[in-house]
């Protein structure tokens, strides 16, 4: 689970992977993460609804595209529980799934409260 941090830097977002592709531009910066907020939550609810009637393979697929969405903007923490999600879904693994569930919006409400702070 993310830790507090230290007021600074911290987990919810590397920073550092944005700044290498746009360097320290923090307009664009920002932009790009309140560009995340939607899509993410999106998928999110996509995760839940699939969860809900336990379409593992439905899991996967959006696990897939929040890893995919989250490594990009540098959210690694959400990106990794969301590839655990990819992979337990092609599995059909409703163990890891089941798991991996109520972690779900708890790490993407972190990264949205670091964006909210922006």
């Amino acid at each position: 689970m993310p830790s507090d941090g230290d007021g600074g830097s911290n987990d919810a977002i590397d920073s550092s992977a944005l700044m290498d592709v746009f360097g320290d531009d923090a307009d664009t910066f920002k932009e790009i993460l309140q560009d995340f907020v939607d899509p993410s939550m999106n998928i999110v609810k996509e995760i839940n609804d699939a969860y809900t009637v336990r379409d593992a393979k439905a899991v996967g697929a959006a696990g897939h595209k929040l890893k995919s969405s989250s490594r990009s903007v540098g959210a690694h923490t959400l990106a990794d529980l969301s590839e655990t999600l990819e992979m337990a879904g092609k599995g059909e693994d409703w163990n890891t799934i089941d798991n991996a569930i109520p972690l779900l919006e708890p790490t993407l409400s972190y990264v949205m409260d670091y964006i909210k702070k922006l």
